[in-house]
């Protein structure tokens, strides 16, 4: 599987944001079992003669019936056409195997070639179904000849990938012609938003869910999970990161591992010039060797290598990322990036969790943060919460800057989802001294830009946050948004944790900023 740039990527580090489709793997799975497969004669004897054969979730076999995705018209898009490329690509089988075009979509399409295809009793509800579909009044012949004509078997391969890890090579067929199956085209997205009176949406939702590029096509493909749930809830969100828990599992394996972890940390995080580090980033790694790191034996450094170049290219496969350089490695859009940040940044050992960072303590920033003003009080409460954050755990504080910058970014964004309009971080990768390090927009639009700094002083921190390129991200993150007004906060941590803040409005000068520093005392 191929994934270019889109027009819109975004720069991400471990505390970005957003994401790609789901499944619980990229691309159709193959079949695993713990038993050797069937052989030719095996298979046919298995297998009833002109049947179709549709590998789905069981999940959405049973709760995607085609009638109740044709109830919601709203979010209905039409891929039935699907079915007649499919029938005629395999005219000289008397057996057809269709998987869900791709597990990342999350698709019906199994639901929907079932539908039309399976023998039923109540012929005549099921053709209802079908009246004004594409394949019903475009292909009226084929739909006529082949409507619940066959024997449809749903096989549901998924609890066979945790038990064995016997397969040694994966291949996708993946064809430019079947690229408008893989998800939802340009076109669509365009008429989805178009017939929900949501067309105005529609140049802030390619920037924020984009499309991904599949076997080297120009056609821009959306997954379905983030536009269906955009029209059905009226407003932007990271829709596509409430599905990630496998993928979660398999990033959290790496981490898990000390001097796996340290490596990736370094390269996502820091300086993006250790990727050398990694070779092998372009040819396509055996999964084997991924599982096989994340067990419990003893690695040396080339495993551990191998480990980090695996790392990117399952980002990279899976849809996270759209492009590595020395630069860094890009999001494929914002709804991506808050997925990949979500799980490197909450769930990470090498991040907050590492940092055994209190519920009441993540709540107290965020509190802080919803009631900052330009006042010392409201300073001096955030210098608090920031000094509850890391003194507990100041040994684990490095000069690296994602694990200082990192748990503020996580615990405003992740930890109260609702509690802020929109919470960005424009510094994705290694040291850019002209980003500032957290863009927040709150509820009442007023925008605050954050600036971290370690063993400097509040003040350069301030100064840092008020010469940002915060206006580039404004243009570019806030569009259509009318911000009420826009605060600079610079946070200094010194060597023992301890918190000094600089501050000040949009329009003061430098020597305008006023400091303070968190009166607690730092050893208790």
């Amino acid at each position: 599987m191929t994934h270019t740039p889109a027009a819109n990527i975004e720069k991400l580090w471990g505390g970005g944001g957003g994401g790609r489709s789901v499944g619980d793997f990229p691309g159709p799975r193959p079949l695993r079992g713990a038993s050797p497969p069937l052989t030719t004669s095996e298979m046919r004897r298995h297998t009833m003669t002109s049947s179709i054969l549709l590998t789905v979730n069981v999940k959405n076999a049973a709760s995607s019936v085609f009638g109740e995705i044709r109830s919601n018209n709203e979010t209905f898009v039409d891929k039935t056409l699907w079915l007649k490329e499919f029938y005629e690509l395999n005219t000289s089988s008397k057996t057809h195997l269709s998987c869900s075009p791709l597990a990342v979509w999350e698709n019906n399409q199994s639901e929907n070639d079932g539908g039309i295809l399976s023998i039923t009793n109540n012929e005549k509800q099921a053709r209802e179904l079908f009246e004004d579909t594409l394949i019903h009044s475009k292909e009226k012949n084929f739909f006529d000849a082949h409507f619940r004509k066959y024997p449809v078997i749903y096989f549901n391969f998924q609890p066979l990938l945790s038990t064995t890890n016997c397969i040694e090579k994966e291949v996708y067929n993946l064809k430019e012609q079947y690229v408008k199956y893989f998800g939802i085209t340009e076109t669509e997205v365009e008429h989805l938003l178009e017939k929900s009176s949501l067309a105005d949406n529609l140049p802030r939702f390619k920037f924020y869910y984009d499309g991904y590029s599949i076997a080297h096509s120009p056609k821009k493909i959306f997954n379905t999970i983030s536009p269906t749930k955009f029209v059905k809830n009226r407003k932007f969100a990271p829709y596509w990161a409430e599905s990630v828990e496998p993928l979660k599992n398999d990033f959290l394996g790496l981490f898990s591992r000390p001097l796996i972890g340290s490596l990736i940390e370094k390269a996502i995080f820091w300086d993006m010039m250790k990727l050398p580090e990694f070779p092998h980033l372009k040819p396509a790694i055996g999964k084997d060797m991924f599982h096989a790191v994340r067990g419990n034996a003893t690695v040396d450094p080339e495993v551990v290598a191998s480990a980090g170049a695996i790392f990117f290219n399952y980002l990279y496969e899976s849809g996270y990322i759209g492009m590595i350089t020395v630069d860094g490695f890009l999001a494929t859009n914002q709804d991506a990036a808050f997925a990949l940040g979500t799980t490197l940044a909450r769930d990470s050992n090498f991040y907050q969790n590492a940092r055994n960072i209190s519920s009441a303590a993540k709540m107290k920033l965020v509190k802080a943060v919803k009631n900052l003003a330009l006042s010392k009080e409201t300073m001096m409460e955030l210098a608090a919460a920031i000094h509850g954050l890391y003194h507990p755990a100041c040994s684990l504080v490095t000069e690296e800057r994602v694990s200082f910058v990192g748990p503020i970014f996580t615990i405003l964004a992740y930890e109260d989802p609702e509690a802020f309009e929109e919470v960005i971080s424009p510094l994705r990768v290694a040291f850019q001294p002209t980003k500032p390090d957290v863009v927040l927009l709150r509820k009442d639009f007023v925008a605050f830009v954050f600036a971290l700094r370690r063993n400097e002083s509040a003040r350069e921190a301030a100064e840092a946050a008020l010469s940002s390129e915060y206006e580039y991200v404004f243009e570019k993150d806030f569009k259509g948004v009318k911000i009420k007004s826009t605060m600079f906060v610079g946070i200094n941590l010194d060597v023992d944790c301890r918190v000094s803040v600089g501050f000040g409005e949009e329009g003061i000068q430098a020597k305008e900023i006023k400091e303070l520093s968190s009166p607690i005392d730092e050893t208790g």
